[in-house]
């Protein structure tokens, strides 16, 4: 093993960590949501009048747009705050399927928390991680096209195109034609 492989010890400590990031996030998520209502409940005076709008738009003083509270006609309610020159920073939606999305400027890394799993993006895409919607599993991937699948997958098998689902103690290593290179057990 070269020294600087991961051993399953580490990628575990790592999937551990990141578990726990995921759920600061939610909370975070959830905050920022409590927080929104809450500002815009305030706001109202009290009345039997129902106030109906398609979208609200809440500006700074320089009337730069610093929230959105809308609903798009896939993705259902959507929350979403801008950063500096209309930078999306981060975005909570709701509807069927839920996701808060956290992006640092000028393309430095972002995080996207779905009810089915956690993706991470690196600068310019560098790294990937995805925490499996469709078992438990790790994916790594990088911009050339190689990945490697810690926990479940499943596998096509060429010649008879049998589909075969790897368990969770397992690991696939794919190429750029996303052909198995090696996998254990």
């Amino acid at each position: 093993m070269q020294p600087h492989e991961p051993t399953v010890q580490a990628l575990a400590e790592r999937v551990a960590r990141l578990e726990v990031q995921n759920r600061r996030l939610r909370k975070a998520g959830i905050a920022a949501l409590v927080v929104a209502s809450a500002v815009a409940v305030m706001g109202q005076a009290r009345s039997s009048r129902v106030l109906e709008a398609n979208e609200l738009v809440i500006k700074d003083n320089s009337g730069t747009v610093r929230a959105q509270l809308s609903v798009d006609a896939t993705m259902g309610p959507m929350l979403t705050f801008y950063g500096e020159k209309n930078h999306i920073s981060a975005s909570l939606h709701g509807g069927d399927e839920p996701l808060l999305y956290l992006n640092k400027s000028e393309s430095k890394g972002s995080t996207m928390l779905k009810n089915s799993g956690v993706t991470i993006w690196g600068k310019t895409g560098r790294f990937r991680v995805d925490l499996g919607e469709d078992g438990p599993s790790l994916d790594l991937k990088d911009n050339e096209g190689f990945s490697t699948t810690l926990g479940t997958t499943d596998l096509v098998t060429p010649t008879s195109g049998r589909k075969e689902r790897t368990p969770a103690a397992s690991l696939v290593l794919f190429g750029k034609d996303k052909k198995v290179l090696w996998s254990a057990p």
